[in-house]
């Protein structure tokens, strides 16, 4: 929906959620499942009305029986993260294998994340694995830095800093200037250059090659960011 794509990234005009919410409201009436997820993302974030996970998951629900990814998606970490339902990994892992059967990137992640944590599942490395290579396929470039992560650390795929550093070049093209994924990617670089198995300039060099005018590497941190303390992945929330 191109007014949806305007009203969210402001492109030309000023950014109002409760327009937006309209405009959803009336798209949602015709049956688009787009304006579904919106409105349930919206109430999952408080934009324009009053935060309400319960009615978020409603609007999700709905998203996903007019066969809306976006809203599958998004019903799969409410279920995972016990949001306005009942915590329910099974149904949460099967939102997202339904939506990775679309290709939808972030899937692949967080089925990934599913299987190294074993929620709802045996946990195992070989699949969280599988998932992130065909993440990697689909274009998630958070795929690409979290196996990459497991390179660096060594966890479920044998240490190998080559391997490491060959993933977060390519979640860095994948995902291009994404704010999130570079302060990821230059806190697992940090641990690797705490650990002494890349220099600071090596680092610096990673991350300045991919934008050289604004990529500063700052002071190497004590902690990772954006996921566990024990490293074993990252994975992403709900999408709009």
């Amino acid at each position: 929906l191109e007014f949806r794509r305007v009203l969210f990234r402001s492109e030309g005009v000023s950014q109002d959620y409760e327009q937006a919410m309209e405009w959803f409201v009336k798209a949602a009436e015709h049956g688009y499942g787009n304006a579904f997820a919106a409105i349930g993302y919206m109430y999952g974030n408080g934009l324009g009305v009053e935060a309400d996970d319960k009615e978020a998951v409603s609007w999700f629900i709905k998203a996903f029986e007019n066969g809306n990814t976006t809203g599958t998606y998004n019903l799969g970490n409410m279920y995972l993260d016990g949001k306005g339902v009942e915590t329910d990994h099974a149904k949460a892992m099967r939102c997202f294998e339904l939506t990775a059967a679309e290709d939808y990137p972030d899937s692949f992640n967080n089925m990934a994340y599913m299987y190294i944590n074993g929620l709802g599942v045996d946990r195992s490395y070989e699949k969280a694995i599988e998932c992130y290579e065909e993440g990697i396929e689909a274009g998630s470039g958070w795929c690409a830095a979290n196996i990459g992560n497991m390179y660096a650390s060594g966890a479920g795929t044998g240490k190998d800093v080559n391997k490491a550093i060959e993933c977060i070049q390519e979640a860095i093209e994948l995902e291009g200037y994404d704010d999130e994924l570079m302060e990821y990617a230059e806190s697992i670089l940090g641990v690797m250059v705490q650990n002494g198995d890349i220099t600071r300039a090596d680092a610096s060099a990673i991350l300045n090659n991919a934008h050289p005018e604004t990529v500063i590497f700052s002071d190497v941190k004590e902690d990772a960011y954006y996921y566990d303390a024990d490293r074993k992945s990252t994975r992403l929330n709900s999408s709009h």
